[in-house]
């Protein structure tokens, strides 16, 4: 499988699995609830954090009955005591926190101006100011600080209380944002369902094309045919009639020249032998086909009873008949020339052999000869036919004669 597409699933997953948000709470007196880390109160001389439910000498006093979880810390910073601020440090891992802090108004005897600073691993990210009312009303659950662009990591919250003025801080809570790490069993069984489908599929689509291609590939080389012209003559054919071609030439003289033309529909193509007449003044036709036999690679043969074969098998039995015609024609050829033998033979010299004795003699000679022409014109059409039918059916470029 390619790396890409398994990269594709692997993110696709991982963001399925991650892309859920929950909120999670970290309480004044209880800390975190999923990880049970516990805010970190400054320490500083004068800068005493109290438990505000169990404190019995401080003059603010709220409703418990309001607060998260029923608890808050409370501390007042006084500049003229102490230049160090009161803090509270929360620890939390995700990607946005809110802190949320209790208000006070008017209260006898107790400072209710409220003053923050707030930081963000060591960086000043954001202030808030309370300027108490005349009512003697708490407000509660007030988000006095809110950040929604964190990176997905562990951060370091910081609420101080700062200014040149006294400053009370009523902490009760924070919630942060943190990304899904565990889903539940039924987003995992869809995680699990969309994965295998996923997979499944490209693994059909990949199986697919490689058997496409091994078919295709397989079904080539059982068209391929080896063909060599000169080497492998072992495996005859018998798909057309009159297979081996007897082509002969006549001279002037009587003597007779043939070869063989083998002609197969699957494993050979039509291939006229170089004849020798020796007339005396004309010279022996010839001609090539383009490229050699050896490793020629051919189509497989015709249907049987498709028009292609319908076609080859009649021009292979009117080769074999102008054949015959010819075979029958040369000897009666023959023994008009020669009346003692029933047929001359190609290694008798031509001083040998008597001409005619009369002139019918001699124009029947000369009939027979025109009809021995015609007939040989009439084979080399026809094999050239059969000639051009098998290159035809093989794609092979038609042969170069010279």
């Amino acid at each position: 499988m390619h790396p890409w597409v398994i990269y594709t699933v692997l993110s696709y997953l991982a963001h399925f699995s991650a892309a859920t948000l929950v909120n999670r709470t970290i309480d004044d007196q209880f800390g975190d609830s999923v990880t049970k880390l516990m805010p970190n109160y400054s320490t500083i001389p004068g800068t005493g954090w109290s438990q505000g439910a169990d404190c019995t000498g401080c003059h603010i006093s709220l409703d418990p009955a309001y607060a998260f979880n029923g608890t808050w810390h409370d501390t007042t910073y006084i500049p003229a005591q102490n230049p160090s601020p009161a803090s509270v440090n929360i620890t939390f891992n995700g990607t946005a926190v809110y802190a949320y802090c209790v208000l006070a108004n008017a209260v006898q005897e107790a400072a209710t101006y409220t003053n923050l600073t707030f930081l963000m691993d060591g960086e000043l990210v954001g202030t808030y100011e309370h300027i108490p009312t005349t009512s003697t009303a708490y407000q509660y659950n007030t988000s006095v600080y809110a950040n929604t662009s964190l990176s997905y990591q562990e951060h370091i919250l910081t609420i101080m209380a700062t200014g040149t003025n006294m400053s009370v801080i009523l902490f009760d809570y924070v919630e942060y944002s943190v990304e899904f790490e565990s889903p539940p069993a039924t987003h995992h069984s869809n995680a699990g369902a969309i994965a295998g489908g996923v997979i499944g599929g490209i693994m059909m689509i990949v199986i697919a094309v490689l058997a496409f291609f091994l078919i295709r590939q397989r079904r080539r080389n059982a068209t391929r045919v080896a063909i060599d012209a000169y080497d492998d003559k072992t495996a005859p054919n018998h798909n057309l009639a009159g297979t081996n071609l007897q082509h002969t030439v006549f001279d002037p003289h009587g003597e007779v020249h043939g070869a063989t033309v083998a002609a197969d529909s699957t494993t050979e193509f039509m291939t006229r032998a170089s004849v020798d007449t020796q007339l005396p003044s004309a010279a022996a036709p010839s001609f090539s086909y383009g490229g050699t036999h050896s490793g020629m690679v051919v189509r497989s043969p015709p249907a049987p009873g498709s028009k292609a074969a319908q076609r080859q098998e009649e021009i292979a039995r009117q080769v074999q008949a102008r054949e015959e015609e010819l075979a029958s024609l040369q000897k009666r050829r023959g023994s008009v020339r020669h009346p003692t033998s029933s047929a001359p033979t190609s290694s008798a010299p031509a001083s040998s052999m008597s001409p005619p004795s009369s002139g019918a003699g001699a124009e029947t000679d000369a009939a027979m000869a025109l009809e021995v022409e015609r007939l040989n014109q009439e084979v080399d059409r026809l094999q050239t036919q059969q000639r051009e039918m098998l290159w035809e059916m093989n794609d092979a470029p038609p042969p170069v004669y010279e």
